[in-house]
């Protein structure tokens, strides 16, 4: 298997305790990955902001941040744990024999962020919720991918995004995937211009592990602010098998 694809525009974000902010000079601003120790959604008025959950703010705020002045064909949201905090606050509810919050329960579905990002930009195109395990990531590239290659003149709206584990279900995961981190991002088929990038189903010893979104946004921060080359060695990009 081998997809390939061309980023256009890119906002992240991750947890991080101390500030820091990469950006890709050759590309004006439009590739930001921002980490900090919480996020603002500048792109969301107040009012929305009150009935969402943190992991909508992120995924929401970073999509409608990118889609700006964008035309959308299609939209791709990937989370391998989504709404855990609503689903949480639920659970609690129906432990302590309470009445159970319609709009919490509205919002504790996985098409939420999805859902969301619609009302907000009044877009009518279709959309995508996603969830893979571990693979999620890759995965909603793959979604992305498989729409670009019947509609090659579109663009696509691809988000993943993953809120901090409640802590009582901390111990049943792995330590590395607590962190919240989310990426928005702008795609086009690979001969539509952006950064080049392939995807390979091959583990041969040059290839680079690609497992989730904190590896892709390090290898592409990390591959552009030492480069001066205009393209990605796209041998790079792989995958495990599934």
């Amino acid at each position: 298997m081998n997809i390939s694809l061309g980023i256009n525009k890119l906002c992240a974000w991750s947890f991080h305790e101390s500030e820091t902010q990469h950006k890709l000079q050759k590309s004006e601003g439009d590739f930001v990955w921002n980490k900090s120790s919480s996020f603002v959604a500048d792109s969301i008025s107040k009012r929305n902001q009150r009935r969402m959950s943190n992991l909508s703010k992120l995924s929401v705020g970073l999509a409608a941040t990118v889609s700006e002045n964008h035309a959308i064909d299609h939209v791709v949201f990937s989370s391998r744990y989504g709404e855990l905090e609503n689903s949480m606050q639920l659970v609690e509810a129906i432990v302590d024999k309470d009445l159970l919050s319609p709009m919490a329960f509205s919002q504790s579905v996985h098409n939420t962020s999805s859902g969301l990002y619609s009302i907000l930009k009044d877009e009518h195109c279709a959309m995508e919720a996603i969830s893979a395990g571990e693979d999620s990531f890759v995965m909603g590239l793959v979604s992305a991918y498989a729409f670009l290659k019947t509609n090659l003149s579109s663009q696509v709206l691809y988000v993943y995004s993953d809120w901090n584990i409640p802590e009582v279900l901390r111990s049943m995961v792995n330590s590395s995937q607590h962190s919240a981190n989310a990426v928005a991002m702008l795609l086009k088929a690979e001969d539509s211009g952006g950064i080049p990038i392939a995807i390979q189903k091959n583990l041969n010893s040059t290839c680079h592990e690609l497992d989730d979104c904190k590896q892709f946004l390090t290898f592409v921060f990390e591959h552009f602010e030492t480069s001066k080359s205009a393209s990605l060695n796209t041998k790079k990009w792989t995958f495990r098998a599934l």
